[in-house]
């Protein structure tokens, strides 16, 4: 009975494994389909990365400020600097007349955001002017510390190049339909070409907050390589035979963080300059745009004002964060020094890693303007609770004015 039973089933069982193996295969076969795919994408997005890397550069960014009017030395031939210094002037002023003449005639955002964004510029034009080569001496400087580190140079960027994009995409983007608006407001015609300038000019001034963020975002990247280097080298240094050989090695070791230091002082007026503009404008762009998002009735500038109110607030703050995370490599470059000082047998060692430690805590990274404050996550917290209070204002005089 039970071998009649068998062969009566057996051809459903055979149908029932066979489907089983082409589920399986199907399976198969899509999961094999998806892997190509992804690889596929990620392939091309390891391409583009690689593209943007190449045409967005920290030579792109002096090529596009030299474009908008912000002044570098790019040769040492006298006619060459005095055609650059004379182009650089022309443009500055024709740049701020013109945004104003527009301003007058109410094609751009409101005043005080247009006035504000004018000022920054010529701030930012005359301190190019005033320090001419500061820029490319960071990077020349940068770049030798990067041989001695790593043995070989490679100022990458990607911070301030995701940033550029951000900017790229959003502020060009706000400045259509402002101009359109102006156009159905006014009847007027506006020109394409007044269309382009208010572009590139908006870009021009997100080019000069990024600035700032790109010399932070250099320097933390040498001093994460400068910890890295320093947990390769120090604990073969502390194992070697030669005492007196490795102590020096050590000290020689904190010539590099001293190196890293001065090539970063060299660029403390400019940045600081620019630091310092671009916060306090920012701050009254962002209180312009918020009570515009507050006064306004038209949803379609409700949603602009969110968008360049958003980036006016958070560029200015960005060397901030940078600056917190240079803080947090030097407190993990600490942290292992004093490990190593509790492990050291050698005498001369022992003394030479707590001589490297007393030298990082007598030295701590702290980036002050003008004594006015300093630009660590302090700031960050303190212009946050200066939006809040002006926002509450705002809301309370916009109820009480109805």
């Amino acid at each position: 009975m039970v071998r009649y039973g068998l062969i009566a089933f057996a051809p459903i069982l055979i149908f029932r494994i066979r489907c089983t193996l082409y589920l399986c295969m199907a399976s198969t076969a899509s999961a094999a389909l998806s892997w190509i795919g992804l690889t596929m994408i990620t392939k091309q997005l390891w391409y583009l990365r690689k593209i943007l890397k190449t045409v967005i550069s920290a030579k792109t960014f002096l090529f596009l400020r030299l474009l908008g009017g912000h002044y570098s030395k790019i040769s040492s031939n006298r006619l060459v600097c005095a055609v650059g210094v004379v182009y650089c002037t022309m443009f500055s002023v024709y740049a701020a007349m013109h945004m104003l003449e527009l301003l007058a005639r109410n094609m751009t955002p409101t005043s005080i955001q247009t006035i504000s964004s004018v000022t920054l510029y010529l701030s930012s034009v005359v301190t190019s002017l005033r320090y001419p080569e500061y820029f490319q001496v960071y990077l020349s400087d940068m770049a030798d510390i990067d041989i001695l580190l790593r043995g070989k140079s490679e100022l990458d960027i990607p911070f301030t190049r995701f940033l550029f994009l951000a900017i790229l995409v959003t502020q060009v983007s706000l400045v259509g339909p402002y101009i359109i608006l102006g156009y159905l407001e006014n009847e007027e015609k506006i020109q394409v070409s007044n269309f382009l300038f208010v572009g590139y000019f908006v870009l021009q001034c997100g080019i000069i907050y990024l600035t700032a963020v790109m010399v932070f975002e250099i320097l933390w990247y040498r001093v994460r390589k400068f910890r890295e280097y320093l947990e390769k080298h120090l604990p073969q240094l502390c194992r070697a035979q030669d005492e007196r050989t490795a102590a020096d090695d050590i000290y020689k070791c904190m010539l590099l963080y001293q190196t890293i230091l001065e090539a970063f002082k060299k660029t403390n007026a400019p940045t600081k300059t620019a630091i310092l503009m671009a916060t306090t404008i920012s701050f009254c762009k962002v209180l312009a745009g918020v009570f515009d998002l507050i006064s306004s009735t038209n949803t379609h500038i409700k949603l602009l004002r969110v968008h360049e109110s958003a980036l006016d607030g958070v560029l200015p703050l960005v060397p901030a964060m940078l600056a917190a995370f240079i803080q947090g490599e030097l407190n993990r470059i600490k942290l292992f020094i004093g490990n190593l000082i509790l492990n050291a047998n050698e005498e001369s060692v022992h003394d030479a890693l707590r001589d490297c430690q007393l030298y990082l805590e007598h030295r701590p990274f702290k980036y002050s303007v003008c004594r006015l404050y300093t630009v660590d996550l302090s700031l960050v917290i303190t212009i946050i609770n200066l939006y809040v209070t002006s926002l509450i204002a705002m809301i309370q005089f916009s109820h009480f004015y109805n």
